[in-house]
């Protein structure tokens, strides 16, 4: 394993460079309309949403009632397929 030593001051100032480009490219990444995890929402906000608990959306998830994503080990569900569950699940009649 190598390692590099550098002064504080030089590492500060990489770490801030490097916040600034980051900021800079996801307001560019905005204003083209694109959105990485902007369209998805958490398990917990899901729950939310759906009055459902967490055991139900993994039974939704398992049979495959319901799209979602896991980045980073986290599930994600497209906002999209909330709104299409939710609108498959009305019923006109109230019944």
């Amino acid at each position: 394993m190598d390692y590099i030593l550098i002064e504080r001051a030089i590492f500060n100032a990489i770490v801030t460079r490097i916040t600034e480009y980051s900021a800079k490219i996801e307001m560019a990444m905005g204003n083209l309309g694109c959105h990485p995890l902007g369209n998805r929402v958490d398990n917990e906000r899901a729950q939310r949403l759906l009055h459902r608990g967490k055991r139900s959306l993994q039974s939704l998830r398992s049979f495959g009632k319901i799209g979602y994503t896991i980045i980073d080990g986290k599930v994600m569900y497209p906002l999209k397929e909330i709104e299409r569950f939710i609108s498959q699940s009305y019923r006109k009649d109230g019944g």
